[in-house]
C-alpha cells in the first residue's frame, strides 16, 4: 500500500507527528510519501493583507504537486492533518481518485472561528461545495480524529465533517490540534 501524508495550513512535512508516522510505516515495508506542499508565511500574508490572495497555498498548486504521487495502480491511503483533510476531499474530486483509506486528523469543511490569516489561506480549498456522494463512492474506509479542546478546529466543525463524510469518529481527549504545540509528535 502507498501512504501519502498531507500537512495543513502554514505546515511542513517535518512537523508534528508526520516524520514519526512516515518512519514507522516504512519500517513495516510500506511506501510512504510526505510531500512539502507550497505555503505562504504568516508574516508575508499579514503584510499583504486580506485583499491579496495567498501566492503559494492555493488549491491548484497543491493538486499539481500531488499528481505524481497518485500515479499507478497501487492501493492508496491518504492521511491529512487540518487543511490536509479538506485537500484530500478535493483531490478525490479533482482526480476522481480512488482510496482504500483516508484518515482525517482535526478535520473541518469551511470557515473557522480563528484568525483571518488561516481562513484566508484555506479559502481556495473550502469555497466551493463538496461532492460527498463521490467521496462515498471512491473512498472505502474513512476515519476522523478530533479533540475536545482544539484551539483551531472546534468540536462542532469536526463533528460536521464526520457527519457529512460518514467517517468513523475517534475522539481524543485534551489533544489540542493534535500537533507539536501539544507535544504530539507521535501518531
Amino acid at each position: 500500500m502507498k501512504f501519502i501524508i498531507v500537512h495543513g495550513s502554514f505546515g511542513n512535512k517535518e512537523g508534528n507527528w508526520f516524520p514519526e508516522l512516515e518512519s514507522r510505516l516504512k519500517s513495516l515495508g510500506q511506501k510512504v510519501y510526505a510531500p512539502q506542499f507550497p505555503v505562504d508565511t504568516w508574516n508575508d500574508l499579514t503584510r499583504n493583507g486580506i485583499k491579496i490572495p495567498p501566492k503559494n497555498q492555493q488549491l491548484d498548486n497543491w493538486l499539481k504537486l500531488l499528481k505524481p504521487y497518485i500515479k499507478g495502480k497501487e492501493p492508496i491511503c491518504m492521511i491529512g492533518h487540518s487543511l490536509g483533510c479538506v485537500f484530500i476531499l478535493r483531490a478525490v474530486e479533482y482526480f476522481n481518485l480512488k482510496l482504500d483509506c483516508a484518515i482525517f486528523v482535526s478535520p473541518f469543511l469551511g470557515k473557522l472561528e480563528t484568525s483571518w490569516q488561516i481562513n484566508h489561506v484555506n479559502e481556495s480549498f473550502t469555497k466551493k461545495p463538496y461532492d460527498f456522494e463521490l467521496l462515498q463512492k471512491n473512498v472505502k474506509t474513512m476515519y476522523a480524529l478530533y479533540s475536545d479542546n482544539d484551539p483551531y478546529v472546534s468540536k462542532k466543525h469536526a463533528l460536521a465533517f464526520i457527519k457529512k463524510t460518514h467517517s468513523a469518529s475517534i475522539s481524543v481527549h485534551s489533544a489540542g490540534h493534535m500537533n507539536s504545540e501539544v507535544n504530539m509528535n507521535e501518531f
